[in-house]
């Protein structure tokens, strides 16, 4: 894994795929170009600073070339930027710096989480990181943008420790009936239109893998691995549909369609089945590791709650003025995005036991 050393003031920007309550990664559709100079004006030879870079002798200006490189993929990179700093202010705060080499150890730990969860998701221990680059690359997200995410991640944990209270009994029992009841291990596909599902579904009809069909189908909004148990409750209505079309559905296929109307604009979810789960019979809540798991999976899980809650606070409460007009047009999209995905969120079910 390539590592990297970040700076508050680095400008650069899911996928962690953690268990049950984690919040999914923003929607990766295309970013609409911002008004970019045609042609790259010289820079001002009395002022070495607005100088870049020279190309062939001819000197490069810096603000042209920052507002070109965010005209191409400006709002998701400028959104993680923001994220970053507004965490790193907050353990500040907190007096819980995000550097040096314990905070480094957190990030690698959040690092390892994310790749563990594939293991837990039946992805072979020696394929994990592979497979971990294949999401990442069909996702249309970079390395770089991974591990500032898993610097979030990390900065945020560090907030949780000693906040998010003990499993109950009553939440470890619950949790038990979800992760070994009936279920299906399915994934959660989401596109911008009813014709892009269409044809997504005429594919798979056709005879053509899932992997093969996703990963050549353009503008999907996200794809989610998932696993949904049949003693899951969902508060949101759009939730508890997406349940429904996914236990009616058979393996190998794709639910239908269920609609979703956003901030953002319209959404559409449907689930593709790859393996029904019966009821594990055999499972008890008084075999210690069983227990022992899932308490594991309701700390992990309430941990990741609070850690999402946070968030959602620390952008309840941002002030951000942006002067240079390309970066405010392209913090205003990264936003607007950012609230559709929060409201497209399904709710992932815990992983399921080997």
């Amino acid at each position: 894994m390539k590592r990297a050393i970040w700076t508050t003031s680095l400008f650069t920007g899911i996928i962690a795929a953690t268990v049950w309550a984690q919040t999914p990664p923003a929607p990766t559709p295309a970013t609409p170009p911002a008004a970019t100079p045609a042609e790259a004006p010289a820079a001002d030879a009395a002022s070495t600073e607005q100088q870049i870079a020279t190309i062939n002798g001819v000197p490069v200006n810096a603000k042209w070339f920052n507002q070109m490189l965010m005209s191409v993929g400006g709002s998701r990179v400028l959104q993680h930027a923001i994220d970053l700093m507004v965490v790193e202010q907050e353990a500040n705060k907190n007096f819980k710096p995000m550097h040096g080499p314990e905070f480094e150890k957190l990030v690698q730990a959040e690092i390892d989480r994310t790749l563990d969860a594939l293991v837990e998701q039946g992805v072979k221990p020696e394929e994990r990181t592979r497979v971990f680059f294949e999401l990442l690359r069909q996702s249309g997200r970079t390395e770089d943008e991974f591990l500032v995410q898993m610097r979030i991640q990390a900065g945020l944990r560090m907030l949780s420790a000693g906040r998010v209270d003990a499993p109950t009994e009553k939440e470890i029992n619950d949790a038990f009936d979800i992760l070994y009841g009936p279920r299906v291990e399915a994934r959660v596909v989401t596109t911008r239109t009813r014709n892009d599902m269409t044809n997504l579904r005429k594919r798979l009809e056709n005879g053509e893998a899932f992997a093969d069909v996703i990963r050549t189908t353009p503008n999907l909004v996200r794809v989610q691995p998932q696993v949904i148990a049949e003693n899951t409750t969902y508060e949101r209505e759009v939730d508890k549909q997406i349940k429904a079309a996914a236990l009616a559905a058979k393996v190998g296929t794709l639910s239908n369609p269920v609609p979703e109307t956003t901030q953002g604009g319209e959404l559409f979810h449907a689930v593709f089945v790859e393996k029904q789960i019966p009821k594990d019979a055999t499972a008890k809540l008084s075999d210690p590791t069983i227990r022992a798991r899932v308490e594991k999976i309701v700390r992990t899980t309430k941990e990741q709650r609070w850690m999402a809650a946070t968030a959602q606070v620390l952008h309840r409460d941002l002030k951000v003025d942006i002067k240079d007009p390309i970066l405010s047009r392209q913090y205003q999209i990264a936003r607007e995005l950012q609230q559709a995905a929060q409201q497209a969120a399904t709710q992932p079910a815990p992983e399921a036991p080997k």
